[in-house]
């Protein structure tokens, strides 16, 4: 059976339902003649006449009885797979598989989730951590959570929440080495590299209304920004790490801020995903459950 036949056959099947051809075309927004000219190709495909057709109303042939019973129960089955993909595509449900830095996520993402999953019972999370992923579809993960100046992808990025950054670094470390009075003089310093983010060996900086662009090197790299700031408390170097991580330690006077006339330029957080095309509401939910979570007031302390 060609797929042709088998849509006319459903189409059979409404205007049998419906009594009118009339009926049919209106629900179908098509032309009561093109309903007409499916069903008679029909009837021309099985060689036999299913309905009789009055100017006032239609009534089923022996061969279209039979039809019906068959078709209506292969109709009825189309609808229920139908309503039973809109119902998954409306509802957060089946396993949302989320690739998170391990600093963010660890402290901040990881909450987000627990509390997530509650509100979502019917879903499940498979949340990994500090892996630097690009290829969503080879590592099968829904979202990718990224903390970049500007996402250099072919993936979609949703911008989550805009944060600063801080230059930090232990006193032990400043009093041995010297505190850098310009960006300029960190190309004299040991600077710990973050090395899973675009900008790497490459700091800027706010100054003035211009950006300030400094390359700076050191013996330490990471692609963990709790890595970074572990090997600064350790008096190792001077570390660029976002705000919200550093300010514990500087409060505690474990790191000591420095270059604050020359703000870091700010880093945004970003959920990447495959396609905006639809969107699986597990993936738009979580989405938005970031957004609201990220720019509430004190989320970040």
């Amino acid at each position: 059976m060609d797929t042709r036949s088998l849509m006319d056959m459903m189409l059979f099947v409404q205007v049998v339902d419906m009594k009118s051809f009339s009926a049919v075309a209106d629900k179908l927004d098509m032309s009561k003649s093109v309903v007409s000219k499916r069903i008679t190709r029909l009837e021309t495909h099985l060689g036999v006449r299913l309905l009789n057709r009055s100017t006032r109303k239609l009534s089923l042939t022996d061969a279209g009885h039979s039809l019906y019973e068959h078709c209506s129960h292969l109709y009825a089955d189309a609808m229920n797979a139908e309503h039973a993909v809109s119902k998954t595509q409306s509802q957060a449900r089946g396993t949302l598989r989320i690739s998170a830095p391990t600093g963010i996520g660890n402290k901040y993402i990881s909450p987000i989730v627990s509390e997530f999953v509650q509100e979502y019972s019917d879903l499940k999370i498979d949340l990994v951590l500090g892996q630097a992923t690009q290829d969503l579809i080879g590592d099968q993960f829904d979202i990718a959570i990224r903390f970049w100046e500007q996402p250099s992808s072919s993936l979609i990025a949703k911008k989550l929440v805009t944060k600063g950054m801080t230059i930090c670094a232990s006193k032990a470390y400043l009093k041995k080495r010297g505190i850098p009075k310009t960006p300029e003089e960190l190309l004299d310093h040991n600077c710990l590299i973050h090395s899973s983010q675009p900008y790497k060996g490459e700091w800027s900086f706010n100054y003035k209304g211009e950006t300030k662009r400094v390359s700076v090197d050191g013996n330490f790299r990471s692609n963990s920004s709790l890595a970074l700031r572990t090997a600064a408390k350790n008096n190792l170097g001077i570390a660029m790490l976002p705000e919200f991580l550093a300010y514990s330690s500087i409060k505690k006077k474990k790191l000591v801020s420095i270059l604050d006339d020359y703000s870091p330029k700010d880093m945004s957080i970003y959920a990447m995903y495959l396609s905006r095309d639809h969107l699986p509401p597990k993936i738009r939910l979580f989405i938005d459950f970031l957004v609201k979570k990220f720019n509430q007031k004190d989320f970040w302390i």
